[in-house]
């Protein structure tokens, strides 16, 4: 059996395909530097039913009929997990800045993120960031910020809207 033998890639996880593919264009088995994406097999009425918005896309956009034309198709990243570097408590290098979920890259999962790895990273992470930040307001703001003079300067801004008569 091949690495990427054909009958196995219809149900492998977008990561294998997407290797497969670029494994393709790198040994010269590409078309223009992608691959064909051919579903011409399946028929008319299955592309329209099951794949409606990728054959609107493809006509949109490739002004091409996935019934009757290959698709050239190449790898491209769909989706970025995380950027701002935090701990396990959300804490960045920046003081007072925490990231959570999707916005932070805890290093937990790497570029390979499955399915419900972001979801993970939201509530887990998310919750661990809050108490973090709750911690840091209580402890270090202060100290870092002068907080009690921001706080106060805001209750005072609030007091005088609640305080307006028109």
């Amino acid at each position: 059996m091949e690495k990427y033998a054909p009958e196995y890639m219809e149900l492998a996880s977008r990561d294998v395909v997407s290797r497969a593919e670029q494994t393709e264009i790198n040994e010269g088995r590409g078309v223009d530097g992608c691959v064909l994406l051919d579903l011409r097999h399946l028929g008319r009425n299955f592309i329209n039913e099951r794949l409606g918005y990728l054959q609107e896309v493809a006509t949109d956009f490739m002004s091409i009929d996935l019934a009757e034309t290959p698709a050239k198709i190449r790898p491209g990243m769909h989706y970025n997990m995380g950027g701002i570097k935090a701990d396990v408590d959300g804490r960045t290098e920046i003081p007072g800045l925490f990231a959570a979920g999707e916005a932070a890259c805890v290093s937990l999962h790497g570029a390979n993120r499955l399915g419900a790895n972001s979801l993970l990273e939201a509530v887990l992470f998310g919750r661990r960031a809050a108490a973090g930040a709750v911690k840091f307001i209580n402890t270090e703001a202060e100290r870092s910020f002068g907080y009690e003079s921001v706080k106060e300067s805001a209750m005072k801004r609030l007091q005088e809207i609640l305080d307006r008569t028109k």
